[in-house]
């Protein structure tokens, strides 16, 4: 225990020295509580980072889970002539070592639609998935004779992002208020293909 009024006049050398021992004592003690927290809460952090992962692993899943079915029928009903759907398409060139994943892609004839889907969208999201397509036919060669259309399907966009996918060419879809999807109106659109 470490006095705390003392006049250090009235200590003789070796009170003097007990007192430095006991205050460092105290130091070391308090750092390796220190220590042992920050371990613990790196320990939490990197839990808490994965369980948020899986989290959102597994709610992109639902949102993926809940548009498969909807897709080939909103896309008929708007005209595309598609009649064959694949989901988590994914390929892996050895030679450049780039991987691809297309969440849902609906193909027939001449015509193909490649789709991301969100359960939030922003932009960056937008941006990244036209220029990952940009890769897409060196990817996938054998559907290098169709025109590819994007689209994005989320639950929720977010600052405008629908209006930017609409600006960029991309098909959009979203869900309305009683769980089905809709994709948004393309008349007068100029449409991102590739």
């Amino acid at each position: 225990m470490i006095p705390t009024n003392i006049n250090p006049q009235d200590l003789t050398w070796t009170e003097l020295k007990n007192i430095v021992l006991a205050v460092s004592d105290q130091v070391d003690k308090t750092s390796r509580q220190m220590e042992e927290t920050f371990a613990r809460m790196d320990k939490s952090d990197k839990k808490f980072k994965e369980l948020s992962s899986r989290f959102s692993s597994t709610i992109g899943n639902l949102t993926e889970g809940l548009m498969e079915p909807e897709a080939l029928r909103i896309f008929k009903k708007a005209g595309f002539k598609v009649n064959r759907y694949f989901t988590n398409m994914k390929k892996h060139d050895r030679d450049s070592n780039v991987e691809m994943e297309i969440d849902q892609f609906m193909v027939d004839g001449t015509t193909a639609i490649a789709m991301e889907i969100k359960t939030a969208c922003n932009k960056s999201d937008i941006d990244h998935f036209i220029a990952k397509m940009g890769r897409f036919k060196k990817l996938f060669p054998e559907y290098g004779d169709k025109t590819v259309y994007l689209a994005i399907a989320a639950i929720k966009y977010n600052r405008g992002s629908d209006r930017y996918a609409h600006e960029k060419g991309l098909l959009v879809v979203r869900a309305t208020p009683d769980n089905i999807f809709t994709l948004d109106s393309t008349e007068g659109d100029e449409m991102l293909t590739y």
